[in-house]
């Protein structure tokens, strides 16, 4: 098992606002994964950071067992982190509306639990194709599921990057769960949407599995994002079970 993470500040924006979870104990659980921060001038960046750094001192010490077996574990360490951050918010008028997006997956190579707000995404990758396990918390999302429009009107809506739901921008957050169990040589991709926006699900699954050399995979994907705009901050992780 191997996990390679890489976060890029993209082409036009002068500042990186993503931060990167890559973690991994003497037991083999891997702790990763990414949040894009939104706000003004430097808050995006110091939601995505404080939210990162609070989950890094949380798994450090966190009863990995109960990560797995219990849902509501992570969910509450999450709610407890939105509350810093949304009270640090209104301490200060530079991070008036800060937030961040997370997408967060805690896996032993045969299980997961990925935690998710906001619009960053998780796949799974094998030899029968690409799966998303989670489901933008998007403004997008909510109208292609209510039939308002396709998915593919959704990958360039004007409104495609407004959120519902971000950790720190209210005194609650909305946090959705996903279980999923991976096999050996399987692949887990978490991105942010500096990335994902700039592919279609089968051009990233014909980047990953002709790329069998994860750190050189993620490069690829970067480079790639960077070559087609690098419009945002781009951030992705791949674990290889």
């Amino acid at each position: 098992m191997k996990s390679v993470s890489l976060t890029h500040t993209g082409m036009v924006r002068k500042e990186n606002q993503d931060s990167v979870i890559n973690l991994r104990d003497m037991k083999g659980n891997y702790f990763i994964g990414v949040a894009d921060g939104m706000g003004g001038h430097k808050a995006g960046d110091v939601a995505s950071r404080t939210l990162t750094e609070e989950l890094i001192r949380f798994f450090r010490k966190a009863d990995k067992r109960k990560c797995y077996q219990d849902p509501e574990y992570l969910k509450g360490v999450i709610r407890q982190i939105n509350k810093r951050i949304y009270e640090l918010s209104r301490s200060q008028a530079d991070y008036e509306g800060m937030g961040t997006t997370l997408t967060l997956c805690m896996t032993n190579g045969k299980f997961g639990r990925v935690c998710q707000v906001g619009d960053s995404r998780a796949y799974i990758v094998g030899e029968e194709g690409i799966h998303q396990i989670t489901r933008d918390q998007s403004l997008v999302q909510f109208m292609v599921d209510n039939n308002q429009i396709t998915p593919e009107e959704a990958r360039v809506h004007p409104s495609r990057h407004v959120i519902l739901s971000a950790v720190g921008t209210e005194e609650d957050v909305d946090i959705d769960m996903y279980a999923f169990t991976i096999r050996r040589g399987e692949k887990i991709l978490i991105c942010s949407d500096g990335l994902s926006d700039n592919f279609t699900d089968e051009e990233l699954y014909g980047i990953i599995r002709s790329n069998p050399n994860v750190k050189r995979c993620v490069v690829e994907l970067i480079e790639q994002a960077n070559r087609r705009g690098g419009t945002d901050n781009i951030s992705a992780i791949i674990f290889e079970a």
